[in-house]
């Protein structure tokens, strides 16, 4: 991609024993969010996978903002088992906020994967001041391929979609709960984010 930028993205070292199905399950969240993907097949080298993953940002300028992502462990660039992006311009910068968001809030929270269950009453933080706690303004999208509903604010910086059961989200540590007066809300306890289903 002649003119564009490169930037790595460590992989965390608990999840380097499964790093090689890193770029296509980044690239199912993609397409979940209503991206556009693609693959091309590579030689065989240091890449983890023997295909690129391709994306684009824009729909309205799909080669502009198309997106190379790649995954590797070739040391000689970085000592760590890495995914990087390459793009042009401003792109570079969302493409690297994907992959980041895709690493701290799915990949790594997948090695703590819990088992489905019943949405329940009450967090355990419900002895919390809950006047202290950020109730983020979140409008729901719909992805028009996949129809997966999520919840996003205007920068993205918080987020949430829910899996198959309900219950939790595929990204960050939401989880729904259940009350008679606000009924199905949900709640982050480690960034302490409040979101009304209602108020949606």
């Amino acid at each position: 991609m002649a003119g564009s930028g490169h930037r790595d993205v460590n992989l965390p070292p608990s999840t380097w024993h499964r790093a090689g199905g890193f770029l296509a399950e980044f690239g199912e969240w993609l397409r979940a969010l209503g991206f556009t993907t693609w693959t091309v097949d590579k030689e065989p080298g240091n890449h983890l996978t023997n295909f690129w993953l391709y994306a684009t940002i824009e729909s309205t300028s799909p080669a502009k903002s198309r997106v190379q992502f790649g995954a590797t462990q070739f040391a000689k660039v970085n000592p760590c088992t890495h995914a990087y992006a390459r793009a042009k311009g401003n792109y570079l910068a969302t493409a690297v906020g994907l992959l980041q968001n895709f690493i701290d809030q799915v990949w790594t929270f997948e090695e703590q994967a819990v088992a489905p269950g019943e949405i329940t009453t009450m967090p355990a933080a419900q002895q919390e001041d809950w006047d202290q706690w950020d109730v983020p303004d979140m409008r729901q999208y719909r992805c028009p391929t996949s129809g997966r509903v999520w919840w996003s604010n205007d920068d993205s910086t918080s987020w949430l979609m829910p899996d198959a059961s309900g219950v939790r989200s595929v990204c960050g540590n939401w989880l729904a709960y259940q009350d008679e007066e606000a009924g199905v809300w949900w709640c982050d306890e480690s960034s302490r984010q409040l979101f009304f289903l209602a108020a949606a």
